[in-house]
């Protein structure tokens, strides 16, 4: 696992939610880095416009910053394109760095103090056996494609083991049966490094 934790955006304290959708983030989970550093700076590229909106966790006001399309350029100088110096993150601060454009929904992600990961952080899950560990990776980590690759090659998920994963509320399945990973599913979900090691690498 990486040190990015992921959450339904729904339980996200008000002001967060209302932060995300200010800069046209609608994704229904989040990821959420947990730092007492960070920086006003969000990359971006070739047709993306960076944005990092400093929240007051306690009195839910917020600083919305927006970069130039493309990222930096000397026609305009904005601390979201160029300023990576790393700062102290207050406790009481949260910091959504992200970006928009390039035909893709809006992407971001949040950085909060370590103090306040009790309260908005879920809490770990249980180990996990083998197989459930392969099977999360292939559903967080990899596309339609990967998984109908990996599923080939190693085996489709039986249903009782797709009933399982549901009831730990990692996956969830919609009326035709695809399965999407929750945050939970993403948080206790090794890296695809972990297949190849095990040997079972695309």
């Amino acid at each position: 696992m990486s040190d990015i934790v992921y959450v339904e955006a729904s339980s996200l304290p008000p002001c967060l939610q209302s932060a995300l959708q200010s800069v046209g983030v609608h994704r229904p989970t989040i990821g959420v880095y947990v730092r007492d550093t960070t920086s006003v700076h969000s990359p971006s590229g070739n047709g993306l416009r960076a944005f990092t909106v400093l929240v007051n966790l306690d009195t839910g006001e917020r600083q919305e910053h927006v970069g130039s399309w493309g990222g930096p350029n000397m026609f305009a100088v904005n601390a979201v394109d160029s300023d990576t110096a790393s700062r102290p993150l207050p406790p009481n601060g949260a910091v959504i760095h992200g970006h928009s454009g390039g035909g893709k929904p809006a992407y971001a992600s949040i950085t909060i103090h370590p103090s306040r990961a009790a309260k908005l952080l879920p809490a770990a899950s249980g180990e996990l056996t083998d197989r459930q560990k392969s099977l999360m990776c292939v559903f967080a980590r990899y596309n339609s494609r990967g998984r109908a690759d990996w599923f080939t090659r190693h085996g489709k998920a039986a249903e009782w083991e797709l009933v399982e994963l549901e009831s730990k509320g990692w996956v969830k399945r919609n009326k035709a049966g695809a399965v999407t990973c929750t945050a939970a599913g993403r948080n206790i979900a090794p890296s695809d490094t972990w297949l190849y090691k095990s040997g079972q690498g695309l």
